[in-house]
């Protein structure tokens, strides 16, 4: 059971599935923002094609897709009610959403049409990212870990032996990626998944660092009597990561419980807090461009951002009617971010930047 998701959402489980219209067109707000709402849908994950076509996943197999030429919003039909937790398109057509009991889903025609894959897992997958229309990663609840490089036609386990969720990965190329979690877990790769290194946090039952998986799955003496891996900046067992972006190979943010994020300067070895004055869960943070301001955002509709590589942050201002969990976010161009969250909120923030 993914353990942070009913802690920090329980409102999830308690709505009813009612549906709202499957077009939507955005209204504007007072400050000029692009704001959607269907009250009954809960959006989990968003993600941008090249083409600029924006996909959101979310609760009971929800898909919505916005054109980029009239900012329309419709509603997809994937054929399954499973929610997706995380979504990747790494080009105009091809496109892979996960979810609950391991579904993955894949669409190569722009999201017309979606198939399920089959990924060996009943686990929930919290995370997809895939590079090229062939190499991509899946990640989720109980280590699950997930690795294709055929576009999905088969999908090789590298889980854990260990009882974390991993909530979410990021790659800045095929070799360099991260992935964080529960008990502050950092874990990096530099030869493209052939081995994953744990930089930082505590898992239980693993004990060991810089292990290929063929290591870590075979010797019956990894992780007895739990890990040992030392906390780093601040960073440590307690502190759960809802999501991660690196700049460039050594500059990187993750986003915690409490309102904090933490930065690192050196790939991900040492890690610093920073308070941003928020309390909430922040469970999204990104950038248009190495070069462009930071946002994060999480519950209550807060939305921040930094202009000083993560140093200091500001509230950003939102519609009125945003007061959801905002769970993921992509960009419009260098200075538009754009938001998804529960009770249907899909916010674009115009001239953000």
């Amino acid at each position: 059971m993914n353990r942070w998701w009913l802690s920090v959402c329980p409102l999830l489980w308690i709505v009813g599935c009612q549906f709202a219209s499957p077009t939507a067109t955005p209204t504007g707000s007072s400050d000029g923002h692009e704001a959607v709402f269907a009250r009954y849908r809960h959006y989990l994950a968003v993600t941008a094609a090249p083409n600029g076509t924006v996909y959101a996943v979310g609760h009971n197999g929800t898909i919505a897709r916005r054109h980029s030429d009239d900012q329309s919003w419709t509603l997809l039909a994937p054929g399954m009610e499973h929610s997706l937790f995380g979504v990747s398109f790494p080009t105009a057509q091809d496109g892979w959403a996960v979810g609950a009991a391991g579904v993955i889903l894949h669409t190569a025609d722009g999201g017309a049409t979606w198939t399920p894959q089959t990924s060996g897992t009943d686990k929930e997958l919290l995370a997809v990212h895939f590079l090229d229309s062939m190499y991509g990663w899946a990640v989720g609840a109980a280590g699950v870990m997930l690795e294709t490089r055929d576009g999905g036609q088969s999908w090789h386990d590298r889980s854990l032996r260990a009882d974390v969720n991993l909530n979410d990965l990021f790659f800045l190329d095929a070799q360099t990626g991260w992935v964080v979690g529960e008990y502050g877990a950092v874990l990096r790769t530099t030869d493209g998944g052939a081995a994953w290194e744990q930089i930082a946090g505590n898992i239980p039952d693993t004990g060991a660092a810089d292990l290929s998986w063929e290591e870590l799955m075979s010797n019956p003496d990894i992780g007895a009597g739990g890990g040992s891996m030392a906390t780093h900046g601040g960073l440590g067992e307690n502190d759960t990561l809802f999501a991660v972006y690196f700049a460039d190979a050594r500059r990187g943010w993750a986003t915690a419980t409490g309102g904090r994020v933490f930065l690192t300067r050196d790939g991900g070895a040492f890690w610093e807090a920073r308070e941003t004055g928020m309390e909430t869960a922040l469970f999204a943070i990104g950038a248009a461009c190495p070069t462009c301001p930071l946002y994060a955002c999480g519950g209550k509709g807060v939305v921040l951002r930094s202009t000083d590589g993560g140093e200091t942050w500001t509230a950003v201002q939102t519609p009125d009617r945003v007061y959801a969990y905002l769970r993921d976010m992509t960009f419009l161009g260098a200075a538009e971010p754009l938001l998804v969250g529960t009770n249907g909120t899909l916010v674009v923030l115009r001239s953000a930047g």
